[in-house]
Protein backbone atom coordinates (compact mmCIF):
# COMPACT_ATOMS: atom_id res chain seq x y z
CA UNK A 1 0.00 0.00 0.00
CA UNK A 2 2.93 2.34 0.69
CA UNK A 3 4.23 1.67 -2.78
CA UNK A 4 0.90 2.64 -4.35
CA UNK A 5 0.76 5.83 -2.25
CA UNK A 6 4.26 6.73 -3.38
CA UNK A 7 3.32 6.15 -7.02
CA UNK A 8 0.22 8.33 -6.66
CA UNK A 9 2.25 11.04 -4.97
CA UNK A 10 4.90 10.89 -7.71
CA UNK A 11 2.32 11.11 -10.48
CA UNK A 12 0.68 14.11 -8.78
CA UNK A 13 4.06 15.80 -8.43
CA UNK A 14 4.87 15.10 -12.08
CA UNK A 15 1.51 16.52 -13.15
CA UNK A 16 2.12 19.67 -11.08
CA UNK A 17 5.59 20.04 -12.58
CA UNK A 18 4.20 19.68 -16.09
CA UNK A 19 1.51 22.27 -15.35
CA UNK A 20 4.16 24.67 -14.03
CA UNK A 21 6.30 24.17 -17.12
CA UNK A 22 3.29 24.80 -19.38
CA UNK A 23 2.45 27.99 -17.45
CA UNK A 24 6.05 29.18 -17.77
CA UNK A 25 5.99 28.56 -21.51
CA UNK A 26 2.71 30.46 -21.85
CA UNK A 27 4.07 33.42 -19.85
CA UNK A 28 7.24 33.46 -21.94
CA UNK A 29 5.21 33.47 -25.17
CA UNK A 30 3.06 36.32 -23.85
CA UNK A 31 6.15 38.31 -22.88
CA UNK A 32 7.76 37.77 -26.29
CA UNK A 33 4.56 38.79 -28.06
CA UNK A 34 4.24 41.99 -26.00
CA UNK A 35 7.92 42.76 -26.52
CA UNK A 36 7.62 42.31 -30.30
CA UNK A 37 4.59 44.61 -30.35
CA UNK A 38 6.47 47.33 -28.47
CA UNK A 39 9.47 46.84 -30.72
CA UNK A 40 7.35 47.23 -33.86
CA UNK A 41 5.62 50.31 -32.45
CA UNK A 42 9.00 51.86 -31.73
CA UNK A 43 10.28 51.00 -35.20
CA UNK A 44 7.26 52.51 -36.93
CA UNK A 45 7.37 55.68 -34.81
CA UNK A 46 11.07 56.01 -35.57
CA UNK A 47 10.35 55.56 -39.27
CA UNK A 48 7.59 58.19 -39.23
CA UNK A 49 9.83 60.64 -37.40
CA UNK A 50 12.69 60.15 -39.84
CA UNK A 51 10.43 60.22 -42.88
CA UNK A 52 9.48 63.80 -41.97
CA UNK A 53 13.09 64.86 -42.35
CA UNK A 54 14.25 62.41 -45.04
CA UNK A 55 11.90 62.16 -47.97
CA UNK A 56 14.01 59.55 -49.74
CA UNK A 57 12.90 56.00 -48.83
CA UNK A 58 16.25 54.50 -49.85
CA UNK A 59 17.98 56.32 -46.98
CA UNK A 60 15.67 55.02 -44.29
CA UNK A 61 13.80 51.80 -45.23
CA UNK A 62 10.36 50.90 -43.91
CA UNK A 63 10.09 48.66 -40.83
CA UNK A 64 10.25 45.90 -39.61
CA UNK A 65 14.00 45.99 -39.12
CA UNK A 66 16.31 43.15 -38.26
CA UNK A 67 19.54 43.65 -36.38
CA UNK A 68 21.58 41.20 -38.41
CA UNK A 69 21.76 40.75 -42.15
CA UNK A 70 22.09 37.19 -43.20
CA UNK A 71 24.66 36.80 -45.95
CA UNK A 72 24.21 33.88 -48.28
CA UNK A 73 27.82 34.01 -49.49
CA UNK A 74 30.36 32.22 -47.34
CA UNK A 75 33.01 34.52 -45.87
CA UNK A 76 35.86 32.01 -46.08
CA UNK A 77 39.12 33.74 -46.92
CA UNK A 78 37.76 37.21 -46.18
CA UNK A 79 39.38 39.10 -43.34
CA UNK A 80 36.82 40.13 -40.73
CA UNK A 81 37.22 42.48 -37.79
CA UNK A 82 37.20 39.53 -35.42
CA UNK A 83 39.95 37.85 -37.44
CA UNK A 84 42.06 41.02 -37.40
CA UNK A 85 41.67 41.39 -33.62
CA UNK A 86 42.54 37.71 -33.13
CA UNK A 87 45.66 38.02 -35.31
CA UNK A 88 46.70 41.23 -33.52
CA UNK A 89 46.28 39.47 -30.16
CA UNK A 90 48.56 36.63 -31.27
CA UNK A 91 51.12 39.10 -32.63
CA UNK A 92 51.23 41.07 -29.38
CA UNK A 93 51.50 37.85 -27.37
CA UNK A 94 54.53 36.90 -29.46
CA UNK A 95 56.07 40.33 -28.97
CA UNK A 96 55.48 40.20 -25.23
CA UNK A 97 57.13 36.79 -24.93
CA UNK A 98 60.17 37.97 -26.93
CA UNK A 99 60.36 41.44 -25.33
CA UNK A 100 58.82 41.55 -21.83
CA UNK A 101 59.62 45.29 -21.64
CA UNK A 102 56.60 45.93 -23.90
CA UNK A 103 54.30 44.64 -21.17
CA UNK A 104 56.00 46.82 -18.57
CA UNK A 105 55.25 49.98 -20.58
CA UNK A 106 51.54 50.07 -19.76
CA UNK A 107 50.53 47.18 -17.56
CA UNK A 108 50.09 47.36 -13.80
CA UNK A 109 50.86 51.07 -13.50
CA UNK A 110 48.34 51.77 -10.75
CA UNK A 111 51.05 53.45 -8.67
CA UNK A 112 51.27 56.28 -11.21
CA UNK A 113 47.48 56.63 -11.26
CA UNK A 114 47.25 56.78 -7.46
CA UNK A 115 49.96 59.44 -7.27
CA UNK A 116 47.88 61.70 -9.51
Amino acid sequence: QKCQNNKKRNTRQNQKLQQLEIMQQIKLRQFRKAFRQKQRQFQSSLYHLNSRFNRDDSIFPKPPYSLWRMETEPSIGKTTLTGKIFFLNIAFFGLQTMYPQITALGAKRSDMILEG
